[in-house]
């Protein structure tokens, strides 16, 4: 597969981490995370890890470098690996424009809400909401489609912007099967860019799965 990149996004507790860890354990993907470009930010600057402030210091730190300075940074560093990589996390629209003018496709994950919530509970992440009008408040602010600030998270917008769309509904062993169809798409086409559209043979549209 060489040094093959995806790029990951979709709203909190969805799945993500799950699906990177599949891609790791099954097909030795490497996998980057956003937020960990962000945390190593905050405890720089001083700040804590917590959701607040990892906010408050990305905001700031986007807009004096751009909206999409994470997102170069990571890709950096996954161009300099010599195996896969599955960056995990994008959140922005500059972002997700930024990898797409790479050739990497991003890939979208969705779930519904309630199992979500249920999700972000069993992980128990310092600064995750606790109680479902909290977790409400979170996706209004990091999912609402009406939100067009370059500088603050917009997942339903880079959902829209998405290559591919896999709908985490079903068990876990569904979503393995999922994942299993995008990696080995990856290798039987050979190369990133453009695999969505030229999958040969008489599989169905790789569009949503």
């Amino acid at each position: 597969m060489g040094n093959s990149i995806l790029a990951i996004t979709g709203p909190s507790s969805c799945g993500k981490d799950v699906l990177c860890a599949h891609l790791n354990e099954k097909y030795g993907f490497s996998v980057l995370t956003m937020s960990d470009i962000i945390r190593g930010t905050a405890a720089r600057c001083g700040f804590s890890t917590d959701r607040t402030d990892l906010r408050s210091i990305s905001r700031a730190y986007r807009e004096i470098y751009g909206p999409q300075v994470y997102a170069d940074q990571i890709l950096q560093e996954a161009q300099e690996q010599k195996i896969p990589v599955v960056i995990n996390g994008v959140r922005l629209r500059a972002e997700v424009a930024l990898l797409q003018e790479a050739g990497i496709p991003v890939v979208g994950v969705t779930m519904p809400m309630e199992k979500r919530f249920e999700l972000m509970k069993n992980r128990g992440r310092p600064g995750d909401p606790v109680t479902m009008g909290e977790f409400e408040k979170l996706v209004a602010i990091e999912e609402s489609g009406e939100n067009h600030d370059p500088y603050e998270p917009n997942v339903y917008q880079c959902l829209q912007m998405a290559d591919v769309k896999i709908v985490n509904n079903g068990t876990l062993q569904q979503l393995y099967r999922k994942v299993d169809y995008l990696a080995e798409s990856l290798i039987n086409v050979g190369e990133c860019a453009g695999y969505v559209y030229h999958m040969e043979g008489n599989r169905p549209s790789f569009k949503e799965i």
